[in-house]
């Protein structure tokens, strides 16, 4: 029986990818407002009209990723309660790197399953990649992983990897 360390858990580190992106802009829309406001006394200026659209637009866009971030973490909650996941467990193959420059996905299979993630995607489960001290070093390393599979994709909700001897 092969020894495992568990290097990732989502039911213990989930839910950490929340986007603060459209609330800052909200924020910096209210500034602008503001800050046109205080200087010219007037709303109905051009600026003052775009940024109450601009404020308007950030509030729909943090009203929208904040509820797709709920739902998304309630599904693999359910999932993992439901236990509607799978497993699968060998040796990496077919494993290309995130450059270290990132921006891009890392991934590899196991047992012929494919796994795509990247510290740069606002995807739920496991995203370290090597270029930045991830776990999944490369092709022949044994591991066990635990995803589930929504639209298609395989989330990987728990990472175990061999312990060497």
């Amino acid at each position: 029986m092969k020894k495992y360390i568990t290097v990732y858990d989502y039911t213990l580190q989930g839910g950490e990818r929340f986007e603060f992106f459209p609330i800052i802009f909200f924020f910096i829309g209210i500034g602008v407002f503001y800050y046109n406001y205080k200087k010219s006394g007037k709303i109905k200026n051009f600026k003052g009209i775009f940024s109450i659209i601009f404020i308007a637009f950030s509030l729909l866009l943090s009203i929208l990723f904040t509820s797709q971030y709920i739902k998304s973490k309630k599904n693999v909650e359910k999932a993992i309660e439901n236990k509607d996941y799978h497993i699968t467990e060998g040796v990496i193959e077919n494993f290309v790197p995130m450059p270290k420059e990132g921006h891009s996905f890392e991934n590899f299979t196991v047992k012929g399953t494919w796994f795509q993630y990247s510290d740069y995607s606002p995807i739920e489960g496991f995203h370290n990649a090597k270029s930045l001290g991830g776990p999944i070093q490369g092709n022949g390393q044994y591991v066990r992983v635990t995803y589930y599979a929504p639209y298609g994709l395989n989330m990987i909700i728990k990472l175990e990897v061999g312990k060497t001897q």
